[in-house]
This record gives C-alpha cells, sequence and structure tokens, in this order.
C-alpha cells in the first residue's frame, strides 16, 4: 500500500466524488431511509432526473446546480428535448456565466448532443476567436470536430479560427499552447509510423511496466498487461494475462483537455491505492501519473530534483517515436494541468451503455477503467481490475512506469492476438 497522498487524495477526485457527495446529500435529504445510493440500481440513475438534472437547469440558474446536472446527465445518459432547449438557453447568456460552467455546458453537449449545438460552436468561435480560456476553444473546435466526422468542421476551425489567430499578437502563445497545440497537431495530421517492437521493448529500469493498448478510436476496448522488474511477463494459465479495459471519457474529447481520454504516452507508476468514491468502488486503484503533475525524483523514483524539460519525456522514448507528436500527447497534457488519470474499477451501470461499442466496459473523466461484475446485492463476481492489482502485488516492487498508446484505427476491441509478434 502506498502512502495517503497517493492514494486517497488522488483517488477520489477521478470520477467527480465532490459531485457525488452532491447527490448522496439530495438523496438523502429526499428520503431520510436512504443512507447510501446503490449505483449498480437503475433506479439510482432514473431518480437523478428529478434530485440533480431538472432544478439543476432551470432559470434562473444555479451555476453550482447546473454544473451538477451537466454530471449527471451525462453518466445517466439522460437526454430529452426538454433539456436540450433548456441548454440553448443556457447558451444565450453564455458569457454571464463562469468558466467552469462554461466548461460544464461543452462538457454535457459534447456527450449528450453531438449534432444539435453546430451553430452555437461556430457562433462561439467566430465571436471569440481569442477566447481568453484557450481550453474553452479547443472544446468547441472538438464539438465541431465531431460533428460531421472532422471534414467541413476542419475547413472551419482553419479558415475563422487559425487563420485568425495568425493576425494576433499573441499568435505564439496561442499555437504553443499545450491543449490547443497537440490538439491543432492532432487533427490535422496523421498517425506516424513508429516501430511497435522497440516499444514493446522499452526498459525504464528494474521496475514493473504496465502496457495499455488502445484504437484510435477509443470506443473499442483495449487490453492490459504487465511486465515484472525483471523484464518477464507475467502469465495466467500458461498464456500472457491481459484485462480488458477502456480509456474513453464520457465526452470523448482529445486528451489534454480535463475530462478527455486518456493520453497516449509515459506515465510514472506509483503503486496501490484505496479509494472511497462510490463510483469506483471498493476494488484496490493502480495509481499513475503524469510528467508534470509529480515531480521528477516520484516521476522516474530517483533523487533527481530538478525542473522538467521535455527533453527529459523525449529521453524516455524509444528512437521511432522520439518524433511521435501523437505519443507526446501525455507530456502535453502534465503541462495543461490534467491530474489523477488512474486505473480503478467501476460500480456504474454498465446497462446504460449498452447499446456502446465498449458496452460492459463503463466511461470515466479519463481514468482507465477496467470491467468489473457486481452482483444485484453488491458482490463482486468479476474484476479485470483486481487482477492487475494481484499482478502487480506479485512484482518485487509496485512501483514503475505505464505506457498507452494507440494501435490503428481498426473498429474492434483490441485482443491479445494483436500485439502477440511483439511481445518476446
Amino acid at each position: 500500500m502506498i502512502n495517503a497522498k497517493y492514494s486517497k487524495d488522488k483517488a477520489l477526485p477521478c470520477l467527480y466524488a465532490v459531485l457525488a457527495m452532491m447527490i448522496i446529500i439530495a438523496m438523502m435529504i429526499s428520503s431520510c431511509s436512504i443512507r447510501f445510493p446503490d449505483i449498480k440500481n437503475a433506479s439510482y440513475y432514473s431518480g437523478l432526473e428529478k434530485e440533480l438534472i431538472l432544478p439543476g437547469t432551470d432559470f434562473p440558474l444555479d451555476e453550482a446546480k447546473f454544473r451538477g446536472a451537466c454530471w449527471a446527465m451525462a453518466i445517466s445518459r439522460y437526454r430529452s428535448d426538454d433539456v436540450k432547449w433548456r441548454l440553448k438557453e443556457v447558451y444565450v447568456n453564455f458569457d454571464e456565466y463562469e468558466l467552469s460552467t462554461q466548461r460544464s455546458f461543452w462538457e454535457a453537449v459534447l456527450t449528450l448532443y453531438p449534432r444539435d449545438f453546430v451553430e452555437e460552436a461556430k457562433d462561439f468561435l467566430l465571436s471569440r476567436p481569442m477566447a481568453d480560456n484557450y481550453k474553452l476553444t479547443a472544446m468547441a473546435c472538438q464539438y465541431l470536430y465531431h460533428s460531421d466526422g472532422g471534414d467541413s468542421s476542419l475547413a472551419f476551425i482553419h479558415d475563422y479560427v487559425i487563420e485568425h489567430i495568425k493576425t494576433q499578437e499573441d499568435y505564439d502563445d496561442y499555437m504553443n499552447d499545450p491543449i490547443f497545440k497537440p490538439w491543432i497537431k492532432h487533427v490535422y495530421k496523421k498517425v506516424q509510423s513508429s516501430d511497435y517492437q522497440e516499444l514493446f521493448d522499452i526498459d525504464l529500469g528494474n521496475y514493473p511496466h504496465i502496457f495499455v493498448v488502445f484504437r484510435q478510436n477509443r470506443d473499442y476496448p483495449g487490453i492490459a498487461l504487465i511486465r515484472d522488474e525483471k523484464g518477464r511477463w507475467i502469465k495466467e494459465e500458461n498464456e500472457i494475462l491481459h484485462t480488458r479495459i477502456l480509456g474513453r471519457s464520457m465526452s470523448d474529447m482529445y486528451g489534454t483537455i480535463t475530462n478527455g481520454n486518456t493520453p497516449q504516452g509515459i506515465y510514472t507508476l506509483l503503486g496501490i491505492g484505496l479509494s472511497d468514491n462510490v463510483f469506483i468502488g471498493p476494488t484496490p486503484t493502480i495509481i499513475t501519473g503524469l510528467p508534470i503533475e509529480y515531480p521528477k525524483y516520484d516521476f522516474f523514483h530517483d533523487h533527481d530534483s530538478s525542473l522538467w524539460r521535455m527533453s527529459d519525456y523525449l529521453d524516455m522514448l524509444p528512437p521511432s517515436w522520439k518524433e511521435n507528436i501523437h505519443f507526446h500527447e501525455a507530456w502535453y497534457a502534465g503541462m495543461a494541468g490534467r491530474s489523477e488519470i488512474i486505473m480503478h474499477g467501476s460500480t456504474i451501470l454498465p446497462k446504460l451503455y449498452k447499446d456502446e461499442p465498449y458496452y460492459p466496459l463503463t466511461p470515466s473523466l479519463g481514468c482507465m477503467t477496467h470491467y468489473e461484475k457486481w452482483s444485484k446485492n453488491g458482490r463482486l463476481i468479476e474484476s479485470d481490475q483486481q487482477k492487475m492489482v494481484d499482478a502487480l502485488k506479485s512484482c518485487g516492487k509496485q512501483e514503475g512506469f505505464l505506457v498507452v498508446v494507440e494501435l490503428d484505427d481498426k473498429e474492434e476491441a483490441v485482443e491479445l492476438e494483436d500485439i502477440k509478434d511483439y511481445l518476446k
């Protein structure tokens, strides 16, 4: 068990712990018999409409309640014409609201109404092409990019956003912003070819290495596998142990944006922790961290106390990956302030996502979520998270490194067979 600063403090915020407490309080007020939400039961999610969603989207707008409503809608997959028009009314007075409220708005419409707010996104970018908050600009661009598959939206973003930015005095600041810069590179440049054998052979010292492999389309589940501190793949029944895992956020935003998908790249591995977040559940978590999120002496598990430089990150990468801009995502995510991206289980009701390619896995706010199956009375039946925790515990150390990588653009879940040739 690692110490508290890596476990409880880091794991709680991963799935809106504060907002989860708001729900608990709201439901306790409404019924004294309810002491703790049964989030493995469909009735819990249907209750969110009355407790949080409708009150939080009513006018005059209470911004704190609105942000809670956006979260409740996302996790319960709640959609209605009534709330959609309430969201459109929110946009009418958009500039009057706090930045956190504006972020919640974009995150909610990205998650739930990916075709219905195109005009609002274009208006936002046309009227504020140099928004004070680069994150909001990236989120509005992301909305357009998702709305039509990319082509016409990319032309709009180029003509009305990028070209305008080039005329501004702070052009360099904007185009080097750790959120906006990698997003632009992500959507305008094809995936660069790198040697996967080099990556799976990576040796960052005598530490465990966990590898998480996703498709470019995060709607499809990936797999996780682990090498011990001696470089041996941990096996289960004579086959390399591999677990089902998802790196998709509820909004499917790019990885440098807060609450976006799990960024590609190299993380530190800080050991095993526990969370009292009800959506993560009681299964132990695996604590990982981005560059810059942690000091170098924690990240590299050594005594280097100097300041971070990008060369420190690039020096870890195999030769053919040093120029792969998509694999720099973890670095830029750390620069942008993303944090608390960990590996955990899930008690969220899978049936909410039964029509999604990743079912029965459940999305998060950018963490890596393992498959777990729970009985109606709360008994754990199956847990890929526990498998990975046990595998890490079997190593001589629990500190090490995590490698997250996208494999290709196939529209199917990753299987061990897809990477078996690289696992020597």
